[in-house]
This record gives structure tokens, sequence and C-alpha cells, in this order.
């Protein structure tokens, strides 16, 4: 995991999520009906891209120490918190080798849903911990052995869309203001950018027209 290879994929996650932004926000209903998810969001993973463009850190471990510090650090709201734990987890185990291939974007799925859900006390699902969690049940999938990391990468974020499209069917405060986690939703899009990226696949320049995550 070296700072060149990692450097293009956190951007087009960052460009990817906040071509959303206002979308996320808008969604906002939970915890707090304060309209800010969006915004909390890319604000942590701009710390993210800001850190790895000053950094002169070498090796997956010292790359990592790298991402998961400034996600703490930069992390705002809720969200944010959260966010920077998956990123704590998902860094912490790519930290143990020098490969980005697919069984070792499969622990570092598993470890981000593991380091979220140790991270809140009473774990709520229907919102980003429920999201995150169902990446990486897809991500280990026996049958995604063989995929290339940028089609694992694929399936994740359609396991991720379909978890996000779900979550009023467990959080009744979503239910009833007829919209998705926005938190889930966030995640998605961050994982949207990614695979974008790795798949050489064009990313959004701004705000995409209708609501792929949304309800009817």
């Amino acid at each position: 995991m070296e700072l060149d290879a990692l450097r293009p994929l956190v951007r087009a996650a960052l460009q990817n999520l906040e071509a959303h932004k206002q979308r996320i926000d808008d969604l906002n209903v939970y915890p707090v009906p304060d309209g800010d998810t969006g915004t909390n969001l890319t604000l942590t993973l701009r710390s993210m891209v800001e850190a790895l463009d000053d950094a002169d850190a070498e090796g997956s471990a010292a790359v990592a120490k790298v991402l998961s510090r400034a996600a703490l650090m930069g992390a705002r709201g809720n969200s944010g918190v959260i966010f920077s734990q998956i990123v704590r987890g998902f860094v912490d185990v790519l930290a143990q080798t020098d490969e980005l291939g697919t069984d070792e974007l499969a622990r570092a799925f598993r470890g981000a849903s593991n380091a979220a859900y140790r991270a809140v006390k009473q774990p709520v699902e229907g919102t980003m911990l429920t999201v995150i969690r169902e990446m990486a049940d897809e991500a280990e999938k026996p049958e995604h052995r063989e995929l290339a990391p940028a089609e694992l990468l694929a399936a994740v974020l359609e396991r991720g869309e379909d978890a996000v499209a779900r979550t009023p069917e467990l959080l009744d405060v979503l239910a009833d203001a007829g919209v998705v986690d926005a938190g889930g939703a966030g995640l998605v899009e961050v994982v949207r950018g990614i695979a974008l990226r790795a798949a050489g696949e064009d990313l959004p320049e701004a705000a995409i027209a209708g609501d792929a995550l949304g309800l009817d």
C-alpha cells in the first residue's frame, strides 16, 4: 500500500462524495435532523486527502498511520466519527501487507466493519453500521475470491446500495420521513468513487440529478 497508489483512490472518493454532498445532507434525519451528514463526511475525507498530499510516509504501516490519524483528527459530527473508525479498521488491515488484492480488500472491509461496531456502545441497525457490515459480508463471499479488485469493489458497491435502500425497513424514523440513512448513503458514495477509479471510469463533476438511493 504505497502513497502513489493510494492517493488517487482517496481523491476519487472525495470527488464523488462532494458531488453528492447536498443530496446526502438532505437525507439527514437521524440521529439528529440537522442536515449536515454529507458536509461532515466530506470534511472528514478532505482531511485525509490533505494529509496524504502532505505526507512523505513510506511503507504500508506508515501510510495507514497517516490515514487513520487524519480521519480521527478531522472527523466531524457523528457520521464523521463513525467513518473515521471505518477508515481505521480498513487501513489497519492493509498496514500488514504491501498487496492490495481481492483477499486483502475482503479482510479490510471486515476490519472496517468490526472497528465501527466496536466504537459504538449501542449499535443501531439501519445506519452506516449496517451498510459497512453488509459490504464486508459481500466482500467475503467465496465466489468472489477469483475476482479482480475492481470487480470485487463493484460487487461490494452493489450490496451497499441495496443495504442503504433497505435502511427504512430497520429504522422507523427513516420510514416516517421517506428517506434512506444519510450516513449509509454517504459511505456508498465513498466506495463508489474508489470503485470508479479502480475500474478506470469517469467520476462526476457535479451533483447528479435523481436519487438512486432514495425512496419512491
